[in-house]
């Protein structure tokens, strides 16, 4: 079965220092999926929150996550990833749908 992992930049007003880091972090942790966030603060604009889950979560999951913690979210960007690898299926073809054979 193929694993995915998504990761989302959260584009965040308001953060100003570490403290900022670890209320928004601990926020973001509690979502059911999110498995690691990452911050690159800027105490003077918009800080990068970079979440990754083991699913997809919905904008609005984020939103709220954002602003129960005192931030504004003006902006997010996506990726997922495969995580199929080399595995293949019984049949002898990859999992994943990637055309390898």
């Amino acid at each position: 079965m193929a694993t995915s992992t998504n990761t989302v930049e959260l584009h965040v007003k308001g953060m100003t220092c570490q403290s900022c880091v670890a209320n928004l972090s601990e926020e973001l942790a509690d979502v059911t999926g999110v498995v690691e966030t990452s911050v690159d603060l800027n105490p003077e604009g918009v800080s990068t929150v970079t979440v990754t889950s083991d699913r997809h979560l919905e904008d609005t999951i984020f939103k709220s996550a954002v602003t129960e913690a005192g931030y504004q979210l003006v902006g997010l960007s996506r990726t997922s990833l495969s995580l199929a690898g080399d595995q293949k299926a019984e049949n002898g073809d990859c999992d994943c749908n990637c055309g390898r054979r």
